[in-house]
């Protein structure tokens, strides 16, 4: 089983992407890792169904409450900060509880830097 990621600057946002060749036994979800500046930061999770209903007013941790998608953009990073990732999946068989799974973490994805360079010397920003 293998995780391939990639990531996309989009004007003032990350768009994360993430699959794997095989399906991952017991996965609920997974974590995601920002890697900028040598510092690597785990994101939350703002549409998190802990409390039973998504609640985007209190993101928790993708590693206790983990993405259950193959997606995510990832907001608030400065123009012209370089960024990095790395998806990791949380596995929980039967009863057991979640285990961010290290041996299935992905490569660490594509260097971007977050512009909004559209070419020809124009700019594209969205509202």
């Amino acid at each position: 089983m293998s995780l391939k990621i990639h990531a996309y600057s989009n004007s003032d946002d990350a768009f994360v992407v993430w699959r794997s060749d095989a399906l991952i036994p017991d996965c609920i979800g997974f974590e995601l890792r920002c890697i900028e500046n040598g510092k690597t930061t785990i994101l939350n999770n703002r549409v998190s169904f802990s409390s039973g209903q998504p609640d985007p007013q209190h993101p928790e941790s993708s590693a206790t409450s983990p993405l259950r998608r193959f997606t995510w953009t990832d907001h608030g990073h400065a123009i012209q900060s370089v960024l990095a990732y790395q998806v990791v999946p949380v596995v929980a068989p039967g009863t057991a509880a979640p285990e961010v799974r290290e041996d299935l973490a992905s490569p660490v994805s594509n260097t971007i830097t977050i512009t909004g360079a559209a070419g020809g010397g124009f700019e594209c920003y969205f509202n």
